[in-house]
């Protein structure tokens, strides 16, 4: 939040027309001149042109002219908001903010002041400025309260923007405890299908990021069961899976994520990815943690429902690579070794095919090529240390000597 007020200082001290007079002696209300105001709009027109072609530094001067002719503020209002924006397309955010306060300080009941409040509150938050975000968000709120009713339902909207706003500030700044608070007041209100499906599920994924894993995992089932076509239902069943794996009830956690990766979505493009991302998280984040646990069956049963994910080579010949390992764990080496052999094969018929592989599924490539070469090498020493370890002396003769002695070699 430091950062963030010494950079709305350093944009001041470069505009010092944007700070207000409020010490200033008291001066009788003026009108602007027709040739103030002709200046001002041809500084305007000229500051937007440059702005469009990207060049802030001529922009910035023809703001800074206009600002510093001898007019009342109502005349260099407009002019306000476009440096506003100005700086906003150029990600000076600094400066934005620093023409954003001015504008609110100077017009609080503009019907322009809480659309910008609210992308103050974004640039404060983007910025670390948690508490400067959540005051400017709380502005529109009270904004609101003052508006008449022809405007109501304009500033109604507004008001529902700036209490998700809040929450995901909270969000943003790791109080998920509030950040949950706020999504449930939310669900109160009166909001569109898509603004209670997103509540909903925050509300659900805030409980979930406390801890509270029994809390999470009945919440996100009754969100599936709801909101089961939403946009936020391949998240909701990550968060259900995970929430049971904390829970350790391993193999709810499992046969979850093995609902997941079996559904198939006919969504739109965007959407299709969003889910297709939920599943592979879901999935490898399950499997590898049962893996590394040692619950290797587990493991095996979904990284073998991930490979169906895609035919794609660099999705699915590294998960076939994680089902070889599993094979490997399970005393399973033939299967193990038809595991490596795939890829092997695979890698083969694409080379042939003239079709170029990364460096990461050479690198696979040449690791189950080692495996499978390993995998024999032990099948066939242990086939002649058992052949060795099952040796005895005739049954009329027995050596006990030479027997223990064959017994302990390794």
């Amino acid at each position: 939040m430091r950062n963030a007020r010494l950079a709305v200082f350093a944009a001041l001290l470069l505009f010092p027309s944007l700070l207000r007079a409020d010490d200033a002696p008291a001066v009788p209300e003026q009108h602007a001149t027709p040739q103030a105001l002709a200046e001002i709009a041809q500084d305007a027109d000229m500051a937007h042109r440059a702005a469009v072609i990207g060049d802030v530094d001529l922009a910035e001067k023809f703001y800074a002219k206009l600002l510093a002719v001898d007019a009342p503020d109502d005349a260099k209002k407009a002019a306000l908001l476009d440096m506003f924006e100005c700086y906003l397309l150029q990600n000076v955010y600094s400066k934005a903010i620093a023409v954003g306060e001015r504008f609110h300080q100077t017009f609080p009941t503009d019907p322009a002041t809480p659309e910008l409040l609210l992308k103050l509150g974004r640039l404060y938050r983007d910025t670390g400025a948690y508490d400067l975000a959540i005051a400017r968000f709380y502005n529109v709120l009270n904004a609101a309260l003052r508006v008449d009713q022809a405007e109501f339902a304009k500033y109604q909207d507004f008001s529902k923007q700036a209490q998700f706003e809040i929450a995901e500030t909270f969000m943003t700044s790791g109080d998920f405890q509030q950040a949950g608070r706020t999504y449930l007041l939310l669900e109160r209100l009166d909001l569109t299908p898509d603004q209670k499906a997103h509540a909903e599920f925050q509300n659900v994924y805030c409980t979930y990021l406390t801890g509270d894993y029994t809390g999470a995992a009945t919440a996100a089932k009754r969100f599936i069961e709801s909101f089961g076509g939403s946009q936020y239902a391949a998240q909701c069943h990550y968060v259900l899976s995970m929430a049971l794996k904390g829970l350790h009830r391993s193999q709810e956690a499992t046969d979850e994520t093995l609902v997941l990766l079996s559904m198939e979505k006919k969504l739109e493009k965007s959407d299709s990815a969003t889910w297709t991302y939920w599943q592979r998280k879901t999935g490898n984040q399950l499997a590898n943690g049962f893996y590394q646990e040692g619950d290797f069956l587990r493991a095996l049963t979904i990284y073998q429902a991930m490979a169906k994910l895609s035919n794609n080579p660099d999705w699915q010949w590294p998960v076939i690579y994680q089902v070889a390992l599993c094979f490997e764990r399970l005393r399973l080496p033939d299967r193990a070794a038809e595991a490596y052999h795939y890829i092997m094969d695979e890698s083969k018929k694409a080379q042939e095919a003239g079709k170029p592989m990364d460096e990461d599924l050479t690198e696979l490539t040449h690791m189950a090529d080692w495996r499978s070469q390993h995998l024999e090498w032990q099948q066939g020493a242990e086939a002649q240390l058992n052949d060795l370890l099952g040796a005895r002396a005739p049954a009329d003769d027995p050596d006990p000597a030479v027997d223990q002695k064959v017994t302990q070699t390794p």
